[in-house]
């Protein structure tokens, strides 16, 4: 995440919105491909890919669903 205020400068956060799963979980390996959409209900809701390993070594590979809490 980046921020500014007069959309020039940018300072990027150290902090992830979404980070890796547990090692063992489907998305352990890699987070990819988030795609963030306003749901009129939930609010902002971000759906990604999760990998449970490395190519070509994974052998789970699954969509997500992240809703922002605030």
């Amino acid at each position: 995440v980046a921020t500014s205020a007069d959309g020039i400068h940018w300072s990027r956060s150290d902090r992830p919105v979404l980070s890796h799963g547990p090692e063992g979980s489907w998305s352990a390996c890699a987070i990819m491909a988030p795609n963030m959409v306003e749901h009129p209900r939930d609010g902002l809701v971000m759906y990604f890919h999760g990998f449970d390993a490395e190519w070509p070594t994974f052998t789970e590979w699954s969509i997500g669903r992240a809703v922002l809490v605030e």
